[in-house]
């Protein structure tokens, strides 16, 4: 090879050159090598996922989704990077391909789709049309941080046909195991992101198991709690909470950006160990995990409003630490922005607020443990307009080793802190409160707050092709 191209004397080589990029360029699915950065990427915020409803992209209505890929310029060069591409139905939900629920989708593009990817994985702006010559359509996505004007850019294409392959890293994990777990005996389901790994026993809402991504790490749970207790007229008390609520994997799809797990709950009617009746009690949510935040929506069904019913209701959700945690993780929220050392003793500062409600918009409400194994920032979100029906939302805290209450796998109350939601003056039919899971890669308090809370205070402002875009985020406030 080398002799011949020596015969075509000093000048053939650069006409072979040009030739071979000439051909390259204009090969189907073909994405240049370098680009140039017009404007560099200057977004700094890396929890935040981006979602966009389809009804912001028209022109791709109907495409397949098999020919779409994402893109964003990293170190110079336009590279493909992770994303999902979700249907949900005409009742909202989305249409999810594995389990007894299972089902497939159109698999084309429309006014129901969902694009989501991750904030961090966009970059600078390019000519992404120059440099994507083989795709039929390319649309320029926008992000802008509302609070500093900080911005970065990504490119959604679709090809007719050749597309190039996709970015094939995969953040984030969901097993549905038959398989039982040796703490419980049970079988599970686990999401594993990057900064977190949670596991649920099946057919029940108990979740036990919460860790750091490396699994030389102890459990820095002993389990989360969920309740729904009440008093009915006149004065029969119900109470229900993660033991004895049901709670099916019906379906689920496993992204390379996140995964969705819609879980049904049935109430069990119990007379002692006897099991009276089993009622679907018309709950369905999706469980939503990203890398490093988890969506879980809290639900109540009623076919009556419960003020008519009850004299009082709640429901409560709250996180139990495991006894790993004591001496080395400290609990902040927005009710002791100065922090308490989490020990197992109630002491000092900490004695005049453990056991105390404190009530506020649920808006207002965050709260951290931050430690060595893991860190979990959690918020939950009432609808305002719940809120101006009078329902109230409360935070509870208690780190006391020598409290029981109820089952547990770890004796004692350690770091616990819980959100009650006073829903006695809800209407008729379902009631969400959603509540999200952050677990931050690394987390110095306070400087790296500001940041996290912003994802839901101050989402990222979207453009498509130079359209505002609605953020899609947050479950809808209806």
């Amino acid at each position: 090879m080398r002799s011949v191209l020596l015969r075509g004397g000093r000048g053939a080589a650069p006409f072979l050159l040009l030739a071979l990029v000439l051909l390259c360029a204009g090969l189907p699915g073909a994405v240049e090598a370098g680009v140039r950065v017009l404007s560099p990427r200057t977004l700094v915020r890396t929890l935040d996922p981006v979602v966009i409803q389809g009804s912001e992209f028209p022109e791709a209505e109907g495409l397949a989704f098999d020919g779409f890929r994402l893109f964003a310029e990293q170190g110079g060069e336009l590279v493909p990077i992770r994303f999902d591409l979700n249907e949900k139905d005409e009742d909202d939900l989305y249409v999810l391909d594995q389990g007894p629920d299972g089902r497939q989708g159109t698999g084309r593009f429309g006014p129901r789709s969902e694009l989501a990817f991750m904030a961090r994985d966009a970059g600078g702006r390019v000519d992404a049309r120059a440099a994507l010559p083989g795709a039929a359509k390319v649309f320029t996505i926008q992000l802008q941080d509302p609070r500093d004007a900080l911005i970065a850019w990504a490119y959604l294409a679709w090809y007719e046909h050749d597309a190039p392959p996709p970015a094939v890293q995969d953040r984030v994990r969901l097993t549905v195991s038959p398989l039982p777990d040796p703490l419980t005996g049970k079988a599970y389901t686990e999401i594993a992101g990057e900064t977190y790994r949670m596991r649920s026993v099946e057919k029940s809402t108990l979740w036990y198991d919460l860790r750091g991504p490396d699994d030389t790490m102890p459990p820095y749970s002993d389990h989360v709690t969920v309740s729904f207790s009440a008093r009915f007229y006149p004065f029969i008390p119900f109470h229900k909470d993660e033991w004895s609520l049901r709670a099916d994997t019906r379906a689920w799809t496993d992204g390379r950006v996140r995964t969705i797990r819609r879980v049904r709950i049935t109430v069990e009617l119990r007379v002692g160990r006897l099991r009276i009746a089993r009622v679907p009690a018309r709950i369905v949510y999706d469980v939503v995990a990203y890398d490093r935040l988890v969506i879980v929506p809290v639900k109540i069904w009623s076919p009556f409003a419960l003020r008519y019913l009850t004299m009082k209701a709640a429901i409560g959700y709250g996180l139990d630490l495991s006894p790993a945690t004591k001496g080395l993780y400290r609990w902040y929220s927005n009710v002791n922005p100065e922090g308490f050392d989490i020990d197992g003793r109630s002491e000092g500062a900490e004695k005049k607020i453990e056991g105390e409600r404190f009530r506020m918009p649920s808006r207002a409400y965050w709260s951290a443990q931050v430690g060595p194994y893991g860190t979990v920032v959690r918020r939950q979100i009432i609808p305002a307009r719940y809120e101006d029906m009078g329902i109230q939302f409360y935070l509870s805290y208690t780190d006391d080793e020598e409290k029981r209450q109820g089952k547990e796998f770890f004796p004692g109350r350690v770091g616990y802190f819980e959100n009650l939601v006073d829903v006695h003056a809800a209407g008729r039919g379902v009631f969400t409160a959603t509540s999200y899971w952050f677990f931050p890669r690394s987390f110095r308090y306070p400087d790296d707050l500001p940041d996290l809370l912003a994802v839901l205070d101050r989402p990222i402002a979207v453009r498509v092709d130079g359209r505002q875009a609605v953020p899609g985020l947050r479950e809808r406030e209806e």
